[in-house]
């Protein structure tokens, strides 16, 4: 999860310039911080979903932030990074040789030496924690979601089979979500660094229009 703070300082000489009152630059600051958010929001659904090929609706569901308010000097954004539900970004699709040199892929993401199954009531993308010969195939695999970055980090925690025995040597398993992490990092190394300005630009707009509508009599 990322959050990306906003902050109000630096506002001052343009409410000076236009000889704004404490009510209009409050009230022009809530439309900024509005603005900037719904914007940042908008580019944030459009280049991750076309990096990725994640669909909007879903991506949209990661975003947070709080309510910009009339008082409020600054603005937080939260966007949940961990995995989707390979299932609610399309549908997989198996290929080449299961159990050889085939797999699973998802839109532009491919699961080598994964199967699709329905295991503990869930169609999932799985593979198994453990190759044919008992070799561990990725230690990130046992700890999933806490291992960062990484191929191992959209995997959940390993399932185990209940009932004593499995001739097939199946279990553990464990099942793998789409990576959004890494699009979103980027997407993010690119545009924070542009909120301030863009914050400031929007300011200033609202304000004038604050300052237009309150004192007509100055036009």
């Amino acid at each position: 999860m990322f959050t990306l703070d906003i902050n109000t300082d630096g506002l001052d000489a343009i409410a000076a310039r236009l000889a704004a009152t404490e009510e209009q630059v409050k009230a022009a600051r809530k439309k900024a911080l509005k603005n900037t958010r719904d914007g940042f929001k908008a580019r944030f659904l459009a280049e991750v979903s076309d990096r990725t090929g994640a669909g909007k609706r879903y991506l949209s569901k990661r975003f947070f932030s709080d309510t910009p308010k009339k008082d409020d000097e600054s603005l937080r954004i939260w966007i949940g990074s961990l995995p989707l539900d390979p299932y609610k970004v399309g549908t997989p699709q198996v290929y080449g040789i299961p159990g050889k040199s085939g797999g699973v892929r998802l839109g532009r993401e491919d699961y080598p030496g994964h199967f699709l199954a329905r295991i503990y009531g869930r169609q999932r993308i799985w593979i198994r924690v453990y190759a044919a010969g008992g070799e561990r195939r990725n230690p990130n695999l046992i700890d999933g979601f806490q291992t960062g970055l990484g191929h191992g980090s959209h995997y959940n925690k390993p399932q185990h089979r209940l009932s004593a025995g499995d001739k097939y040597n199946r279990f553990p398993v464990t099942w793998a979500g789409y990576p959004v992490e890494e699009a979103i990092a980027l997407f993010i190394q690119k545009e924070a660094p542009k909120l301030i300005s863009r914050f400031e630009n929007a300011f200033e707009v609202a304000l004038k229009i604050e300052s237009e509508i309150k004192n007509p009599w100055e036009r």
